[in-house]
């Protein structure tokens, strides 16, 4: 699972980024290399991103220079694929406090290339189709809800100190997220569901979610869920 938080990497601090129109090209020009964004494992729980999806990696990075060289409403992206031509990269675009951002992926370094965003909503977002390269993740665009999600990332910040440093949180899909942590760490096995009862009481979110635990999923592990309403 990828889990680095802040991983943005920057041509230019002064880099004007492209924008809404610019990101019709991007998906046309990967179109026209005969690529697609992939569904991985981990696209919802890729740092603090909402929803992040790559291409698979490019192999002819002749035909990527030729087709990502001379756009004027993709200028940014272009010149930074001329400047990150040999490294191994993918096309990217994922949602950041509901802000779509586009680029370019290492996945050997970790990092992307953010070349151009611009704000997004979920009418956008469930309508986008009409390009070949994203036909393999359009279900999952078509029934996502990037409010919900943000609200998820949320509440997965908090997560991260009920039994802090401990255990691995997992946001399964637009409603449920999940803190798996071993028996072993858990002082207490008899009475689980007390404390976290309490736990959760002192978020304001509280009365917007269901919480609720499993122990019966994997006989290593508790399981810790909270549930959009």
């Amino acid at each position: 699972m990828l889990k680095f938080e802040n991983f943005t990497k920057s041509i230019d601090n002064d880099i004007k980024l492209d924008g809404k129109n610019a990101f019709f090209m991007f998906l046309n020009l990967i179109d026209e290399m005969r690529m697609n964004f992939i569904k991985s494992s981990n696209y919802l729980n890729v740092g603090k991103y909402q929803l992040f999806l790559t291409t698979e990696t490019i192999k002819n990075k002749i035909e990527f220079v030729n087709y990502f060289r001379y756009s004027l409403s993709l200028k940014t992206t272009c010149d930074t694929a001329q400047k990150i031509k040999d490294d191994r990269i993918s096309h990217y675009f994922g949602i950041k406090n509901n802000i779509l951002e586009y680029g370019f992926y290492d996945s050997i370094k970790n990092s992307v290339y953010k070349t151009g965003e611009f704000e997004t909503n979920n009418k956008f977002i469930n309508n986008l189709k009409s390009y070949k390269c994203i036909s393999l993740v359009e279900n999952i665009l078509k029934n996502i809800n990037i409010n919900d999600l943000l609200f998820l990332q949320e509440i997965k910040s908090a997560l991260k100190y009920w039994y802090e440093n401990k255990g691995d949180i997992l946001i399964l899909n637009n409603k449920v997220i999940r803190k798996s942590i071993h028996k072993d760490e858990i002082e207490n096995n008899e009475n689980l569901l007390k404390p976290y009862e309490k736990w959760c009481e002192k978020f304001k979110w509280v009365n917007k979610v269901y919480y609720y635990i499993d122990d019966m999923d994997d006989n290593d592990k508790i399981n810790y869920y909270i549930k959009l309403k």
